[in-house]
């Protein structure tokens, strides 16, 4: 059984934030001998350290600074790989989250790499959004001794294709920074080039350095190494059922996992990314189109695959993007398409996309001696999707739940499915999958158990909230809740309601406040519950309580945000800018999360 973490590590300790929520991880996931078996471990290497000081001693020149922007995780994988490169070649390097980095000391480095991802159409990724406020303003200091490089990640699905990385390039520039390398913009093909990029990054830092000795840590006499946590695992399909009523517009599933081989070592608020496999039958309707032999081999990503197989589980055939249509365009020499690849028919091209699916672009313009290793070129790599975690692994040992909204609609005579989620919707009892942790540091219960939450959600935006009430009861946690929901009906979408009440009524949420926007002519979301509450809700803040948001960021994410700056506005007496500087400050205080798509 798993040590229970009843202190955790104090936030004045001398560790990074991202140190101390690593260190606080790990204990949770060991038992009693375990621990005794560290405690013994580090009392060894202090010993050691203080007998060979030199060891410790940081590698000599200045200090490299990674600092990561992002969303899904991605982003600080890349720069946590470049960071312990670096190291292991002496140098001084660290690589930190966005939110924790103060762009007022970042002339105090002479070598900077931003490793930063897009999210959505254009935007910075949630934790980054501060440090982009900073160092966009007029305050933002010179750079001119600062030299730096920028990975950017995107998709070329999106229309501002990597435009946070290209906007942090410009405004380091801007600002006196002199390019270390020049900007690489991945694609969701990333690793890769990420890779080669990262390689040539690493020999620029390291040019003209002088080298320290890296210290080795040996295994003690007693036992191994420290693992770390699992990042993938196998999982088999325990439930599959839906949520919401047969007649409701919507179709809502509730999945429960049961790990086969070692579960992941998740935190409430973390998601896990699926491996999706197209629906068989658009892979079978697209080969009888295009008259290919489904066991044709092709190479894919250094592979060889059937077409068939290809097709439904390593190339992306249910959705379009620029780069396909682009190169399609040049196989088949369809003059109409090329003419939406213009400057000035960006509107049009976005319009194109939309809905359509690989089957339709070959049905409206047919390919002319398209083969099967041609058509696997085309295609852009199929991507897991991240769904977060609606489960707690205390109240839950060996599973992961999720709760899963399943696309379908009709478009050009078709029934469409969503890729991931009408593959999990397939899923019965008995199939396997498998699951990468994404780790969201940015999404976290308080440290302290007596604190206040408030958690803001709107449809699947309440799976993690159900994570951190299994959570916070399997913990002892007795801080007061209050979970603000949305959806459409309340009969038929009140997603886990039953559960809830069920808090409700044992004291672990202390209050419910809900929005059903089609339940009365005039639409209600959960932002007019906020603001009728608004001096209630500014009480709990004041009182110390941690804000969560968590659900769609183009129109209820925003619309929360606007809320919150006006009912601190009225609560105040201040306008909104001060509103807006109170939230901000909530955020960099670790009060204020967000956690949107």
């Amino acid at each position: 059984m798993s040590a229970v973490l009843t202190y955790p590590v104090p936030h004045d300790s001398p560790l990074a934030p991202e140190q101390r929520e690593a260190l606080e991880a790990l204990l949770k996931s060991l038992d009693g001998y375990q621990l005794n078996w560290l405690g013994g471990y580090l009392s060894g290497l202090a010993s050691a350290a203080r007998a060979t000081p030199q060891v410790a001693a940081p590698a000599p020149g200045e200090p490299i600074l990674v600092v990561y922007a992002s969303q899904t995780g991605h982003a600080t994988g890349l720069a946590e790989r470049l960071a312990a490169a670096l190291a292991s070649r002496g140098l001084r390097a660290e690589a930190r989250d966005a939110r924790h980095v103060r762009v007022s000391r970042l002339n105090q480095y002479k070598q900077l790499v931003l490793v930063a991802s897009t999210h959505g159409e254009g935007d910075p990724p949630d934790a980054a959004r501060l440090f982009y406020r900073d160092l966009a303003s007029e305050r933002a200091p010179r750079l001119d001794s600062v030299e730096y490089a920028v990975l950017a990640l995107g998709d070329q699905g999106y229309e501002h294709f990597c435009k946070f990385g290209r906007e942090l390039d410009s405004r380091l520039e801007q600002l006196g920074g002199k390019r270390l390398l020049e900007r690489l913009d991945c694609d969701v093909d990333y690793e890769v080039p990420a890779a080669a990029w990262i390689e040539r990054a690493i020999e620029r830092l390291a040019a003209g350095r002088e080298r320290a000795p890296v210290l080795r840590l040996a295994a003690a006499a007693r036992g191994g190494s420290v693992r770390a946590p699992r990042a993938v695992a196998a999982a088999r399909v325990e439930r599959n059922q839906r949520i919401t009523a047969r007649d409701s517009s919507k179709e809502v599933r509730h999945v429960e996992l049961a790990f086969e081989d070692g579960e992941l070592a998740y935190e409430p608020g973390d998601s896990v990314s699926v491996a999706p496999r197209n629906d068989p039958a658009l892979v079978a309707a697209l080969l009888e189109r295009l008259g290919l032999d489904p066991a044709a081999q092709v190479r894919v990503r250094e592979r060889s695959l059937a077409l068939g197989e290809a097709l439904e589980s390593a190339l992306e055939v249910g959705a379009l993007a620029r780069p396909v249509i682009e190169r399609y365009a040049a196989l088949s020499e369809a003059g109409a398409l090329r003419g939406l690849l213009g400057e000035d028919a960006r509107e049009a091209l976005r319009a194109f996309l939309r809905g359509r699916d690989l089957l339709d672009l070959v049905e409206e313009y047919p390919p002319r001696g398209l083969d099967a290793q041609a058509l696997a070129d085309l295609l852009r790599p199929l991507q897991p999707r991240s769904y977060s975690i609606a489960s707690s692994r205390l109240a839950n040992p060996g599973e992961a739940h999720l709760t899963v909204g399943v696309v379908r609609y009709s478009a050009r005579a078709r029934t469409r499915h969503g890729v991931a989620s009408g593959h999990l919707a397939r899923r019965a009892p008995g199939a396997r999958l498998e699951l990468r942790l994404a780790p969201n540091r940015n999404f976290r219960l308080p440290a302290d158990p007596g604190s206040a939450i408030v958690m803001i959600g709107a449809g699947t935006g309440i799976a993690p909230y159900r994570a951190f009430v299994e959570e916070r009861e399997a913990r002892g946690a007795r801080g007061k809740a209050w979970l603000v929901f949305g959806e459409r009906n309340f009969r038929s979408d009140f997603l886990y309601q039953s559960e809830w009440l069920e808090y409700r009524k044992r004291g672990l949420l202390t209050r419910i406040d809900v929005a059903f926007s089609r339940d009365q002519a005039a639409k209600e979301y959960v932002q007019h519950r906020l603001l009728e509450n608004g001096r209630e809700l500014y009480r709990w803040i004041e009182d110390g309580a941690h804000l969560y948001v968590c659900g769609d960021a183009a129109r209820m994410a925003p619309d929360v945000e606007v809320a919150l700056a006006r009912l601190v506005a009225e609560a105040r007496g201040v306008d909104r800018e001060e509103a807006s500087a109170y939230l901000q400050a909530l955020a960099e205080q670790g009060r204020y999360q967000r956690d949107v798509y």
